[in-house]
């Protein structure tokens, strides 16, 4: 898997496929690339596209910093960045799922000139505000009691699953800490969600926490649309690719037709 050295730090990516345009993978908090194979989306899009994956700063087998910068919005966007330079890659499709839709959320609003297209699963372009204090109270966790504690507190343990757990196990809570508060902080694009250009995707169901705000995304944004689901069952952070790579490709065919 190969590296690139972004703010002194090495981020891990790799590429799958051998046509069709390029689609960046970037996966939720506490998970690595490796997830896309796991749940499949890697073998059903990569005949179509080719995949440019990620490992985060902090997770998988990407570097783990203990500098609270480091984990901003900002930063991670230029991972992404020069990983695309590295690879000679002008523009691309942004595919992200929680923390990766925020990151992608970021670039369409700071770097648009990259982004093809957006879309997002389980993210929306808000600061948090409601969750913030939970947020807070779960990060303060993490730092004094550790990831199984957290993993408890969120009541993830049975949606987890053993081997993914014994990864999370590995890394570090205080630069997953760090990676929560950059998260937290950030102040979201909801004042510019007009001014974006970049056609986007924007997946929800009615049971969702987020439901309201990413609908509300969804109408603010000029080229973007939510599409509602049935239902957002999650495993290790991600929704069955069944449910989802369809319409993803739909969405990237018509784009293409319209382009």
């Amino acid at each position: 898997m190969p590296i690139v050295l972004s703010n002194k730090q090495r981020i891990y990516y790799c590429v799958e496929g051998e046509r069709g345009p390029f689609v960046l993978l970037y996966p939720p908090f506490l998970e690595s690339a490796q997830s896309w194979y796991r749940f499949n989306y890697v073998e059903k899009l990569k005949d179509q596209f080719r995949l440019i994956l990620i490992d985060p700063l902090g997770q998988g087998r990407s570097d783990t910093c203990l500098v609270k910068e480091q984990y901003t919005l900002e930063s991670r966007a230029t991972h992404v960045i020069d990983i695309m330079e590295e690879l000679k890659v002008s523009n691309f499709h942004f595919f992200g799922i929680g923390l990766g839709g925020q990151v992608g959320f970021f670039m369409a609003s700071h770097f648009p000139r990259y982004l093809r297209s957006l879309a997002t699963i389980d993210a929306h372009p808000y600061a948090i505000t409601t969750e913030l204090q939970k947020t807070q109270e779960i990060i303060q966790i993490l730092r004094t009691e550790g990831v199984a504690a957290y993993l408890k507190n969120m009541k993830l343990q049975e949606e987890v699953s053993p081997e993914r757990e014994a990864t999370m196990m590995q890394g570090i809570p205080n630069a997953y800490a760090f990676a929560l508060e950059g998260i937290c902080q950030w102040e979201g694009i909801g004042k510019k969600l007009n001014s974006i250009l970049t056609p986007s995707l924007l997946f929800t169901a009615t049971e969702e926490e987020k439901f309201l705000a990413i609908r509300e995304a969804g109408r603010m944004m000029s080229r973007a649309r939510y599409l509602i689901l049935p239902e957002l069952s999650y495993k290790d952070g991600f929704v069955d690719a069944e449910l989802i790579v369809p319409h993803f490709i739909d969405f990237i065919r018509k784009l293409r037709w319209s382009e």
